[in-house]
């Protein structure tokens, strides 16, 4: 059966703005700028096998929606979240009831995420398992140099079963990744540390595609996004790092 892309990522997002409408949630625009690349991910190429990593936690709400579209969170669970007195919190938990490889890491301080995309990676090398590991990474994390230790570990080991998803949305907390932390030599920088690049609109989902030729090198995805992804008329793409919609401005 072919699955409908387009109506599951309409249908996360018209989810994802009441939830953190309830909530009075921060953090919407992470989980915008990612719902498309996030959506073509786990509709996709990821098996049940494969890991996923959530290194940008600050999206946790996204995928929190997924899990339970997906079967993993119970309804129960998915309402509870992100309110007082739950486990699920506004950053991945690093223990859950349920253990699932799409769901096993804590998340939240910038950084790790890269570090243990290789850890798993690499124990399935040794192993000769066949199944994959993805990370999805933000600015801040690429800021942070254990992030930098473990691209150079991962191109090192030639951990070709290892793909970062780097949504690239161009703002950090306190302004523009240009300002703060410029990125414009990642490309190259990663080509010649011994990484697979490939840079996609991270909003067009006919042309999001994880299918790349074969290689020996692990793989680095720079996908464009815009932070403020369908709710430009109510918020800045640094605004939507912060604030939330209302109950009158939901669809």
């Amino acid at each position: 059966m072919t699955v409908d892309v387009l109506s599951l990522r309409n249908e996360l997002k018209s989810k994802l703005l009441a939830y953190h409408s309830e909530r009075s949630l921060s953090h919407l625009g992470s989980c915008l700028s990612s719902l498309d690349i996030l959506t073509s991910l786990f509709w996709g190429p990821l098996q049940k096998e494969d890991h996923f990593i959530l290194s940008k936690g600050h999206a946790a709400s996204l995928l929190y929606l997924i899990l339970n579209k997906k079967g993993l969170l119970s309804d129960q669970d998915l309402q509870e979240s992100c309110r007082d007195g739950s486990p699920l919190g506004a950053h991945p938990p690093f223990q859950t009831q349920q253990k699932h490889p799409w769901w096993g890491f804590g998340s939240g301080s910038l950084g790790y995420g890269i570090g243990l995309g290789c850890g798993v990676a690499l124990a399935k090398k040794m192993k000769h398992n066949k199944s994959h590991v993805y990370v999805l990474v933000s600015e801040g994390d690429i800021n942070e140099g254990s992030s930098w230790e473990s691209l150079h570990f991962a191109a090192c080991h030639q951990l070709k079963n290892l793909t970062v998803l780097f949504d690239h949305n161009q703002v950090q907390a306190l302004g523009n990744s240009s300002e703060i932390f410029p990125l414009h030599h990642l490309p190259t920088t990663l080509e010649r540390l011994g990484w697979d690049v490939h840079r996609q609109d991270g909003h067009d989902l006919s042309k999001i595609d994880f299918n790349t030729a074969p290689s020996e090198k692990p793989r680095f995805f720079i996908f464009s996004t815009q932070k403020n992804q369908g709710i430009e008329n109510q918020f800045s793409p640094l605004e939507a790092h912060y604030k939330w919609p209302n109950k009158e401005g939901l669809p």
